[in-house]
């Protein structure tokens, strides 16, 4: 009896064994960062951006792009296609179901897409089926980890930055609650205004290079100007959305 029940013992520990190893490997799988490509016909330095996402993470929406040292904005590497082409899955409730379309979200990406607006000097700043950003710039919504490869238009000869805005609807807190600004409708799906990252200046004649960006505050909160708020105290929630974003930089 003792002998059977040994046996016994060893193949529910090795089924134990074998489940834990196998919940492992598939949380590992799961995690595993999605790879992006975008402006693959660039003539420029090659970005390699690896994402890491933190523990409030939730399908937020974002865009990277690069500026020079003095603030001039040079080209957008990447922003989320919703954003890019100005149509969401979400933009419309029929009969109790979301239908997608055209929709304007000011509070999405303002800082980004004020900044890429003085290029174009557009009237309106943010994308539209009208006025979208090139497909070359764009890509679908990564839902975790990822790695954007990307590169920049042509050789850049002057110092510059990697800059990073992301933002996740609904995320209210205490201070950014969902009545603050009753009669602003962008506010309404937004919530805690979008984080804003960026490395430290990169120098074209010490390539490669590689940083860690970081959080130097946050856009408006519907989206009405493009300034940067560094006041991060208001903040909760969407402090967590990142766990770690670096970039390498190098030449072709």
């Amino acid at each position: 009896m003792n002998r059977i029940f040994s046996r016994l013992l060893c193949i529910i520990a090795s089924v134990l064994l074998i489940f834990s190893y196998s919940c492992k490997t598939s949380e590992v799988k799961q995690d595993s960062p999605v790879v992006i490509v975008t402006n693959s016909n660039g003539n420029g330095f090659i970005f390699e951006l690896s994402f890491e996402k933190g523990k409030k993470h939730h399908y937020p929406l974002m865009a990277v792009w690069i500026e020079d040292a003095e603030g001039n904005f040079i080209q957008t590497l990447f922003v989320a296609q919703s954003v890019a082409k100005g149509e969401f899955q979400h933009a419309t409730a029929r009969q109790g179901q979301w239908v997608s379309g055209p929709l304007r979200r000011a509070a999405t990406l303002p800082y980004w897409a004020h900044k890429q607006n003085r290029l174009t000097n557009n009237p309106d700043p943010f994308p539209s089926p009208e006025n979208p950003v090139p497909d070359a710039y764009s890509g679908a919504t990564p839902s975790g980890n990822f790695i954007l490869n990307s590169k920049s238009d042509s050789k850049l000869n002057r110092p510059f930055r990697v800059w990073f805005e992301i933002n996740q609807f609904f995320d209210f807190n205490d201070f950014w609650t969902n009545n603050k600004y009753p009669d602003d409708k962008d506010y309404k799906t937004s919530g805690q205004p979008a984080l804003v990252y960026a490395s430290d200046i990169i120098n074209p004649k010490e390539m490669p290079a590689e940083f860690t960006l970081k959080l130097i505050g946050h856009s408006h909160w519907s989206g009405k100007d493009g300034s940067l708020y560094t006041s991060l105290q208001t903040m909760s929630t969407a402090l967590d959305i990142v766990k770690e974003i670096r970039v390498k930089v190098r030449e072709k």
